[in-house]
Order: C-alpha cells, then sequence, then structure tokens
C-alpha cells in the first residue's frame, strides 16, 4: 500500500456569493436566514482572488493504493 499526499487548489465559485452557495449545497447545510449567512462570507473573504477567477481554497488530499496480494 501506498500513500501519496497531494496539495491542490480548489475553486469553489466565480465570487464569494457563489462559494458560499457552492458550500451550502456541498455540504448540505440546511437553508439560514440571510442574518445568519454574514459569517461565511467573512471566513472566505480573504480567498478571493479579486481578479475574477474565483474564490481559490488549498485542499490536501492523501491518495492510497492497495494491491490485492
Amino acid at each position: 500500500m501506498t500513500v501519496a499526499p497531494v496539495t491542490v487548489e480548489t475553486v469553489w465559485g466565480r465570487d464569494v456569493r457563489d462559494a458560499v452557495q457552492f458550500s451550502h449545497r456541498a455540504y448540505r447545510v440546511a437553508p439560514r436566514p440571510a442574518a445568519r449567512l454574514a459569517g461565511p462570507p467573512k471566513a472566505l473573504r480573504p480567498f478571493g482572488t479579486g481578479a475574477g477567477t474565483g474564490v481559490r481554497l488549498r485542499a490536501d488530499e492523501w491518495p492510497v493504493t492497495a494491491v490485492r496480494p
């Protein structure tokens, strides 16, 4: 068995609003009142590129390869 850590850049949306909507769909967050949605945009704002290329976050993955003997 081998484990090879990989770090990639992921794009969560075109802008912060799009990234919040993506995270709610991806993680099946229950609908919330608009007043309770202020936290996620503040948290994602530092990851927005501002260049129209989206909200980008680093993702660490550990693919595992196994061979049946």
